[in-house]
């Protein structure tokens, strides 16, 4: 994987609750579907940071507009790497993002908050329903 955002490729950081080292950088469970309006990316844990998969899907596909990125961001805190990546959803126009899995409630609200007017957010839980335009 390129890594755009090298702090996750180079250095260890904890998700854990016993705050054990997580080494999974590789996200083998991500797709990338290209369509005529731009990509939408599924992840599974970003494990990697959701920014080095988004960059690394727009390398493959060759696409640079990003329709909706779907799945868990691994984000349990709000932090500079949550501004980080907020900022980046910005600088990208990245068009929706429907977060669950491994990204808290807080980061939640903070993403609709800081990215009104820029990107949709909303929640993922089970039986969720939604329409990607």
């Amino acid at each position: 994987m390129t890594c755009f955002n090298n702090s996750f490729c180079k250095e260890t950081f904890s998700f854990l609750k016993d705050e054990k080292t997580d080494y999974l950088y590789d996200d083998c469970g991500g797709i990338a579907i290209k369509t005529e309006k731009g990509i939408v990316v599924f992840s599974s844990c970003s494990h990697s940071g959701i920014d080095n998969i988004i960059e690394q899907s727009k390398q493959i596909t060759g696409e640079n507009r990003v329709i909706a990125v779907i799945g868990g961001f691994h984000l349990r805190e709000i932090n500079s790497y949550t501004d980080q990546v907020i900022q980046y959803f910005k600088d990208n126009n990245v068009e929706s993002a429907y977060m669950g899995h491994c990204t808290s409630d807080e980061v939640i609200e903070y993403f609709k908050e800081k990215l009104d007017g820029y990107t949709e957010v909303k929640k993922l839980f089970a039986g969720a329903k939604f329409e990607i335009a």
